[in-house]
């Protein structure tokens, strides 16, 4: 019986615990493009852009890595993930809701590399609300910060 109740507990206390795990969801779009191409690689400034971004996320490990079907995408998250020695990206449709991926990945961090129009919009619905416009197509190092823990959702945006 005693097993039976210290199995109980435990499953109690995890189950508490995962609820009130908190989610931090980090948002940035792409770095600068080299060319109007549908799928270009990163101008030299969006090189740099990248780099400074690993800087920024050096101290702050990420569990998941998330980038569109663009490589601009994925090459702007690259030299964050290869600082912190991950190689895995997933690819996502930056028009499903975030709170699929924040109930999928509760507890874990995650970095989200999107894009001007996608990265608002996915936030507002988010947040029931229209928080946040399309960024200019001439902005770039906006970083937005998404923090679930239970219910609670709380957003910031950092400007460069």
């Amino acid at each position: 019986m005693k097993q039976i109740y210290l199995i109980f507990s435990l499953f109690l206390i995890t189950s508490l615990y995962s609820q009130e795990a908190t989610t931090t969801i980090y948002l940035i779009r792409h770095a600068e493009k080299a060319d109007n191409s549908k799928d270009p690689e990163l101008s030299a400034a969006g090189t740099t852009r990248a780099q400074k971004w690993a800087k920024y996320f050096k101290a702050k490990p990420i569990d998941y890595f998330f980038v569109t079907q663009y490589q601009i995408t994925a090459l702007t998250a690259w030299p964050i993930a290869e600082a912190q020695d991950k190689h895995l990206f997933e690819t996502y449709d930056p028009t499903l809701p975030l709170m699929g991926l924040a109930n999928k990945y509760r507890g874990k961090t995650l970095l989200i590399t999107g894009h001007s129009n996608t990265i608002p919009a996915a936030i507002n619905e988010l947040l029931g609300s229209e928080v946040y416009t399309d960024i200019p197509e001439t902005e770039f190092g906006n970083l937005y910060i998404i923090t679930i823990t239970g219910a609670k959702i709380s957003h910031t945006r950092i400007k460069p």
